[in-house]
């Protein structure tokens, strides 16, 4: 098998809808900020509200271990640096 073998998906952008709903996402985990991507990929004018107990924005929990055990820098933990929220306007 090779590439000649699968076909390339284009973008779907057919799909937007932009509206000033108001979508709540409970948890801060990678699913949450799956979700918040996917809702503003399809709604760019929507406010989007993540909720969590923790105090921290989406982390790869993997690399706590490499945090604790070697000199990893604090933001290679997070999945995306503080901007990416605030050009998303995700709360």
């Amino acid at each position: 098998m090779g590439p000649e073998n699968f076909v390339r998906e284009g973008i779907e952008d057919e799909f937007i809808n932009d509206t000033e709903e108001r979508f709540v996402i409970i948890g801060g985990g990678i699913a949450a900020l799956s979700a918040a991507q996917a809702l503003r990929k399809r709604n760019r004018t929507a406010k989007i509200i993540m909720l969590s107990e923790e105090g921290n924005r989406p982390y790869y929990r993997p690399a706590l271990s490499d945090l604790l055990s070697e000199d990893l820098p604090e933001n290679r933990l997070y999945v995306f640096e503080q901007g990416w929220y605030e050009e998303n306007q995700v709360d």
